[in-house]
This record gives structure tokens, C-alpha cells and sequence, in this order.
């Protein structure tokens, strides 16, 4: 009796692992696919060789380079946007089969410093992971969807994915494989605590980064290693307006920096499949303490205000984010990160809602709620002035204020006046505007210092707004509903192949018991 309550045992776990194994590849048609021949160290060569290499290791297992784009990475002063020169090159690289890649060389050294895959095929993730040589690297944490890897100096992360492609399940990996310079993979103690209900836009982004790192160590995790930073660069203007780095830990936990064109931390974002590791982040934020907004979504994302800081926590990701807005007193502030909007932005503006939501969005996007003090000699912030009076910069840094009305009368038919000196920037809405749709519902007045436009038919756009509204929920609401009857459709097959197991466990013993 022992004996077979053993051999059950075995099966038990044999079969347990064959299911995981089962849940986390679809099933395919077997496709003959040649093995990659060897590991390779592109970690020892330049941009150029490593393209080349990977296309003729993928052209083996029979998989077509399509696309080639060069971007130049350039190094920038803590505190200014404009370039200094150009440092590197990232190599885009877009195959057949779903696969991409990039490569990331500095001028320095001339060797490659970065390589990231995005894979959409289980043949490809392993012939990756042989190519890369993944089999000699040492394992610093395996989690349920993601492992970090370690070979000297040189770091890899790997994430999976499910997803459903033609109604059916299928895996996503990304693979970041980087070399951690001198400084990256230690954090000295900080002088002062991280304390995410507190964290301004004024805070200096290096002091933010270091301080959430140690907060997480002192919560009993270890730091491995934290990605270099990632600069976004408008490619028509050349300027630097946000940049990206990812502190990664122990037991799956990560921490997502974005860093705003005034370099400071705008978002953080902590994630852990470790479900234990989550749930302690979770507290250690004292989240009852904010006020409670309610879901989001399909319900999976609660949301939470603290001042300026909004938070959310999604359990099925399972990560937790905290964006942090500018105080609505720093003027300053709000008026650099206002964005120049399109003419498709305004009218989208004028669109978005009530009254009430719409002074929502024109407070959280741009400065509003300010009026001169005549004393100061200054503009202040006013909680009694107008919200649908804002204020940002042109491309040229020149102010520009708008005065959006809402709603609309058959008297006053203007949704917008744009008033500003930057002739240029007014004279860019007339043209957006002479090319767009917006001429059948609209007509445009373009004066030295103004631009407004007015509709043609108040009572005509409102009704076709307010269908377009409804048919946009609509739209959102069979998406959730199309989500859950996914969610609820893998879900029954999973349960069906684990009651199909059970059958065969069964079987097994009963075979086992017969025998004399």
C-alpha cells in the first residue's frame, strides 16, 4: 500500500508539472525548427557584428529580418533637455514570426551594453535562451512568471505573459539582458526615509530612486541591480522630455522609475508576482490612511488620492503605482509640464464630459485656478478664479492662454478662444484645422493674437457628441464584458484538463491495484 501510495505521489507531481507546463505553452502544431548551435558572448562585440549574428542565427530556425532602424542615444546634464553629443546607438531589429529585438552599443567602448527581446513563440524563447547561453548563468530569483539572471557583470531579466491570440492561449516573453556599470548595483544609505504620501515634484529624482531602493532593502529584500536610464528624445525637435530606469529585487519585486523634462520622479511603479512580497509592499504603504476612490476597470484596480499624489493597486497584475502631480499652488511648475495641445486636443477638451469633468481635466493636464495679484506683482493661485481659463507654453516658450466655454449656446458658439504672441503657434491650429474633418462642424477665426473657431450647429454637435460618448461606453463595456467571458473560457479548460489528469491518475492506480 505504501509503494503505490508513493508511485501516486510521483504521478501526482509529474502530472502537476506537466499542467504548469501545459497552462503556461499553448498548443501548436509541432513545427521542426533547427536548434541554435551554440551560446553566444555578444556581450564582447559591437553594434554592427551582433545585427549580423542574430540574423544569421534566426535565418536558421527560419525566421526573416523585415526591419532595421538606427536610433542614436545621446547623453544629456542632470537639469537640461538639450542633447551634449551622441553617445551610442540603439539597432532595432523587427524579424517574422512576432519576434523583435534591440541592441544597444555605446561609442566608448564599442561593445554592446544592452540586448532586449520581445518573443511571441515558446520554440523561439528557448532557442533564445540556449543562444544567449542562459544554462552557465547563475539564477538570482525565480518567480512565478519572471526569472533574473547573473553572469559577472551582466544581468538578465525574463517576464511571461499569457495572452489570446485567435481565441486561443498563447505565452509572451520579453528578455533584457544589460551590463550593470560601476554604481549600479549599489545603493548607499540615504539621509532621509522614503515616504510616498509626502513626495513632491520639487524632490530631486536621485534622491527619490535611492530612497524608494533602500526602503525596499530595509523591508527584508535584496537589490540585485537597477537598468540604465532610458532617455525619450522628441525626434523632430532633438530634446530630451522624459527618461525611464527599473530597480530590480529579490522575490520579483521591481521598482519603475519615469523621470519627467524637469527631472523629477512623476511615477513609481512597484510590482511582485510574489504574492507575499505584494501584500507587504501593500502595507507598508498604509493605503487606509488615503482617501478611497473606488475601482477602475473591470474592478481589479483600486484607486487612491493623497494630495497630489494619485495611487492605484491592480491585484491581477499584481502592481501598485503612485503618480505624483504638481502641487496645484506651484505655478511654476504646472505651467512647464503642461503639454502644447493640437487643435484635436482642445476640441477633444471641450469634449471630454460635464462641465464638471471637464474643468477636471483641464486642472489635471494644464494651469488653471490662477489670477494677478496686484500687490506681488504676480500671477498666484486663486481657488476662487475660473477653471476653464488655463495657461501653458508654446514650442517657442511663449505663453498662451485659453478660455474654453461650456456649454455652448446658439449666442455664444465658440468652444475656445486661443489667445496668444506666438503668431506661429495660432497660424499651426489654422492649418491643423483648413485639414481636418473639423470643417464640416466648425468655421476658424485666425486674428494677430487670437484663434478661436465656431460651431455651426450647437445643437447638431451635441448630439453627435454625446452619441459618440455613448457609443465609446458601449464599446468599453463589451471589451470588460469580452475580457471576462476569456478570463472564464481559460479558466474552464484549465479545469477540464485537470479533471482530464485526475482521470488518468486514476486509471494509473487502478492499473497498479489489479497487479497481483
Amino acid at each position: 500500500m505504501k509503494k503505490i501510495l508513493f508511485i501516486a505521489a510521483l504521478l501526482s507531481i509529474a502530472f502537476n508539472n506537466q499542467l504548469r507546463a501545459q497552462v503556461k505553452a499553448p498548443v501548436k502544431k509541432k513545427v521542426a525548427i533547427a536548434p541554435a548551435s551554440r551560446s553566444i558572448d555578444f556581450f564582447n562585440m559591437n553594434g554592427d557584428d551582433a545585427v549580423q549574428v542574430l540574423n544569421d542565427e534566426f535565418k536558421k530556425l527560419k525566421i526573416v529580418l523585415t526591419g532595421l532602424d538606427e536610433r542614436p542615444i545621446y547623453d544629456f546634464n542632470f537639469g537640461s533637455n538639450d542633447k551634449i553629443d551622441e553617445i551610442g546607438t540603439e539597432h532595432r531589429l523587427y524579424f517574422s514570426k512576432g519576434l523583435s529585438a534591440r541592441v544597444t552599443e555605446f561609442s566608448a567602448d564599442k561593445r554592446i551594453s544592452k540586448l532586449l527581446f520581445f518573443i511571441s513563440d515558446e520554440k523561439q524563447y528557448t532557442e533564445i535562451k540556449k543562444l544567449l547561453g542562459f544554462a552557465a548563468w547563475k539564477i538570482l530569483n525565480e518567480g512565478n512568471n519572471d526569472t533574473t539572471y547573473r553572469n559577472g557583470n551582466i544581468f538578465a531579466n525574463i517576464v511571461s505573459a499569457e495572452g489570446v491570440e485567435d481565441k486561443k492561449p498563447v505565452m509572451y516573453y520579453s528578455i533584457t539582458a544589460e551590463v550593470a556599470k560601476q554604481g549600479d548595483t549599489y545603493s548607499p544609505e540615504s539621509s532621509q526615509a522614503f515616504d510616498v504620501s509626502n513626495l513632491a515634484l520639487n524632490h530631486k529624482s536621485d534622491d527619490v530612486i535611492n530612497q524608494a531602493i533602500n526602503f525596499v532593502k530595509k523591508l527584508g529584500y535584496t537589490f540585485f541591480y537597477k537598468s540604465m536610464e532610458s532617455h525619450f528624445v522628441d525626434r523632430k525637435t532633438g530634446k530630451r522630455y522624459g527618461s525611464e530606469s527599473t530597480a530590480y529585487f529579490s522575490k520579483s519585486l521591481s521598482i519603475q522609475f519615469s523621470v519627467n523634462k524637469l527631472w523629477s520622479v512623476n511615477e513609481i511603479v512597484f510590482r511582485s508576482t510574489d504574492l507575499i512580497a505584494f501584500s507587504k509592499l501593500k502595507k507598508a504603504f498604509n493605503l487606509s490612511a488615503w482617501t478611497y476612490n473606488g475601482t477602475l476597470g473591470n474592478g481589479s484596480i483600486n484607486s487612491y488620492t493623497n494630495k497630489n499624489i494619485d495611487c492605484e493597486v491592480d491585484g491581477s497584475a499584481p502592481k501598485i503605482i503612485f503618480t505624483i502631480h504638481p502641487e496645484l499652488n506651484d505655478i511654476d511648475t504646472r505651467l512647464k509640464l503642461a503639454p502644447t495641445p493640437t487643435l484635436a486636443d482642445l476640441i477633444k477638451l471641450h469634449n471630454s464630459g460635464t462641465e464638471k469633468e471637464v474643468a477636471k481635466n483641464i486642472t489635471k493636464t494644464y494651469l488653471n485656478k490662477i489670477s494677478y495679484n496686484e500687490s506681488l506683482k504676480r500671477y498666484t493661485f486663486d481657488t476662487t478664479a475660473s477653471d476653464f481659463y488655463f495657461y501653458f507654453l508654446s514650442p517657442t516658450n511663449t505663453l498662451v492662454q485659453v478660455y474654453l466655454k461650456i456649454p455652448l449656446t446658439t449666442d455664444f458658439t465658440a468652444p475656445f478662444f486661443v489667445n496668444s504672441s506666438d503668431k506661429a503657434y495660432l497660424k499651426s491650429l489654422a492649418d491643423e484645422f483648413d485639414a481636418s474633418e473639423y470643417t464640416q462642424y466648425y468655421s476658424k477665426v485666425l486674428l494677430e493674437n487670437q484663434f478661436r473657431i465656431h460651431d455651426n450647429n450647437v445643437e447638431a454637435t451635441r448630439k453627435r457628441v454625446e452619441a459618440e460618448r455613448m457609443e465609446q461606453a458601449r464599446l468599453s463595456e463589451l471589451e470588460i464584458e469580452r475580457q471576462n467571458a476569456e478570463k472564464e473560457r481559460l479558466k474552464a479548460e484549465k479545469a477540464a484538463r485537470l479533471n482530464e489528469s485526475l482521470n488518468k491518475i486514476n486509471d494509473a492506480l487502478r492499473q497498479m491495484i489489479k497487479k497481483p
